[in-house]
């Protein structure tokens, strides 16, 4: 009777010895409906969208990220002004208008923290263009103008530029890593 559990057991070790060799699929091969959510003008993980009102973003709810993901902050909105814009900053998001426009709605979102579950300071542009077969980018370096929302300008910046009609959503890197999102609505904000 022993002898059967230990042949039972020995043959169970080597079965789960041969099934820790198997591949895995890597992580690489995550995939994310950036499409859909920029022909909306939306950001994933922002709870505004390109086109919302900047009275309903002055409005938002004041709960703390409890998640332990990302960055931990209230979500109490804090007004941000500039020469021609206005905006809010609720949680990682940044929501500007165009002090020009008619209406005064959300025409530019930048995303501090994960968007569309690509991280800060961890996700590479292979990784992004990887998620996104469907789309072709354009990459540019970027200048002041991608980054007027910055305390201070990085040097060596590239973006990577996807567009859909009158939606622009870039990624921001800095040697090859995740800086910040962004998505616009390029005839609200130059407009």
């Amino acid at each position: 009777m022993k002898r059967l559990i230990w042949l039972c057991l020995s043959a169970l070790f080597v079965f789960s010895m041969l099934c820790g060799c198997v591949k895995k699929p890597a992580e690489s091969s995550y995939e994310v409906d950036v499409a859909y959510f920029l022909s909306v003008g939306q950001i994933k993980e922002a709870p505004f969208a390109l086109g919302a009102s900047l009275e309903t973003v002055a409005k938002a709810e004041n709960k703390s990220d409890t998640t332990g993901v990302g960055i931990d902050h209230e979500t109490t909105p804090i007004p941000l002004d500039g020469d021609t814009y206005c905006g809010y900053q609720v949680g990682s998001c940044l929501y500007y208008g165009n002090k020009n426009a008619e209406k005064s709605t959300v025409a530019f979102i930048a995303d501090l923290d994960e968007a569309y579950g690509f991280e800060v300071g961890i996700s590479t542009k292979e990784d992004i263009k990887r998620a996104i077969p469907s789309l072709t980018p354009t990459i540019a370096s970027a200048d002041r103008r991608d980054l007027f929302f910055m305390m201070f300008m990085l040097d060596g910046c590239e973006k990577m530029v996807y567009t859909d009609g009158k939606y622009q959503l870039s990624f921001i890197f800095s040697d090859n890593l995740l800086v910040c999102t962004t998505i616009c609505d390029t005839e609200l904000w130059n407009g």
